[in-house]
């Protein structure tokens, strides 16, 4: 998710870097997605009837694939706000909500999100949260997961310059590698791998779970599946963790979170395309 960085604007974010390139001829790809569904998914942005909650995971996943114009997204930040301080009230419960919530607002309104974040102590509630999971989850619970990747996400964008002063990296790190060894390249675990690869880009252990084609046939299969059923927010959700999978750059600056796809000169003898 896009996000500008939070701090000292003058340091240069560890994130703010390019990971390996790859094949033009790519495991997923916008165009993977029709003008038709990306009509839908921009109507669900746009009209009231849907659910505040829905239209902004449409919203973030659209404004991240430069399908939509930021300054084009209704304002829902009345929403947010009352949505924080509701999840401030049930806290431990809502501690992933609260961190989903405050990337998608990074993605919407960057000019907002600092007066959302002087609401609460985010950064020691995440980061003992994320420390916590790592040390407790024996075995892969869904719901934990979702706690995790969402937790580690927020702190990962939201405070790039912030030094880990609670140790939470290297154990959420260390958790996510055996997660990710354990479910292989299936939907949990290409939410986790999304995740990984913008908390930790200086290590691309996710990537050898999605190199078999078959993957990539069944998680697409899956997003079709989502839209086939109209189910909107799944289906950009996936989409947008295929996309950051399958990125050949991926690097926070001040500006936020880029995902760019650079194709090779056609000049240069491309290495052996595998064929699907």
């Amino acid at each position: 998710m896009p996000v500008d960085v939070v701090g000292d604007e003058s340091q240069v974010s560890v994130h703010d870097l390019s990971l390996e390139k790859r094949e033009p001829s790519r495991n997923f790809s916008l165009d993977d997605i029709s003008q038709e569904k990306y009509a839908e998914l921009r109507n669900v942005v746009a009209d009231s009837q849907f659910r505040e909650e829905n239209s902004l995971i449409v919203a973030t996943f659209l404004v991240l694939s430069n399908k939509i114009r930021q300054e084009n997204v209704p304002d829902f930040a009345s929403f947010i706000e009352r949505q924080l301080e509701d999840y401030i009230q049930s806290e431990p419960e809502n501690f992933a909500n609260s961190a989903f919530l405050l990337t998608q607002t990074q993605v919407l309104y960057p000019d907002k999100l600092p007066q959302f974040l002087d609401k609460d102590d985010y950064y020691r509630k995440f980061s003992e949260k994320a420390k916590s999971i790592a040390g407790t989850m024996t075995q892969p619970d869904w719901s934990q997961i979702y706690d995790l990747v969402n937790v580690t996400e927020a702190l990962s964008l939201l405070y790039p310059n912030k030094p880990d002063a609670i140790n939470w990296r290297e154990p959420v790190k260390k958790k996510m590698e055996e997660l990710m060894d354990i479910l292989q390249g299936n939907l949990i675990g290409s939410r986790i791998a999304s995740a990984y690869r913008i908390a930790f880009p200086e290590d691309n252990k996710w990537n050898k779970y999605f190199k078999q084609p078959e993957t990539w046939d069944t998680l697409k299969e899956t997003l079709n599946l989502y839209f086939s059923f109209s189910n909107k927010t799944n289906a950009s959700n996936l989409a947008l963790d295929l996309y950051i999978i399958s990125a050949d750059e991926v690097r926070v600056t001040k500006e936020g979170l880029v995902i760019k796809n650079v194709e090779k000169d056609e000049n240069e003898n491309p290495p052996e395309r595998r064929k699907y």
